[in-house]
């Protein structure tokens, strides 16, 4: 299902307060060059159903459709928790972190109420989501048109998916 963020339902409008006219700021993700450059956690830019092939691939220890596209000791290694945090100045809750990726687990990440540490997943802008579950075999993601700050309610919203898209897989 697609559908997007009305103006009312809208946290801010994209570039306000950035200091960059939002067109601006969309035109450089848009040019090739930006594309294919290597900028970690600021371009991966794809749609929901490539996303969510993405983590199912990673689920799948690496491979999808017959395919291995990647090692599966390097997918075990890269998506166990590595360092784990407390709520401190920096991060208003406690985290897991992969090798590039967040780890679940914890009773308030967004990966829901029946998080277990082996998911991982990443956020992006606009309260974009995207997780893996390799017990589910599962890939999931959320790809928005609007830009909504870090709070509870987007927090809420992904956990909330999360929880329906696995109780649906077990039903």
């Amino acid at each position: 299902m697609s559908t997007g963020f009305e103006m009312y339902d809208r946290c801010r409008d994209p570039g306000e307060g950035l200091g960059i006219p939002a067109s601006e700021s969309a035109d450089a993700f848009n040019n090739e060059a930006v594309r294919r450059a290597v900028i970690p956690a600021a371009n991966g830019i794809s749609t929901a159903r490539d996303m969510a092939r993405f983590y199912a691939c990673i689920a799948n220890g690496g491979e999808i459709d017959g395919t291995r596209l990647l090692d599966a000791e390097t997918v075990s290694e890269a998506t166990k928790t590595h360092a784990e945090t407390d709520a401190d100045g920096t991060l208003s809750r406690p985290a897991r972190y992969g090798l590039g990726f967040w780890t679940g687990g914890l009773a308030n990440d967004m990966f829901g109420s029946f998080s277990r540490e082996r998911m991982f997943g990443h956020a992006g802008l606009g309260s974009i989501f995207g997780w893996g579950d390799p017990e589910l075999n599962v890939g999931f993601a959320y790809v928005t048109n609007g830009i909504r700050e870090e709070s509870w309610e987007h927090a809420a919203r992904i956990s909330g998916m999360s929880d329906a898209v696995r109780l649906a897989l077990y039903e």
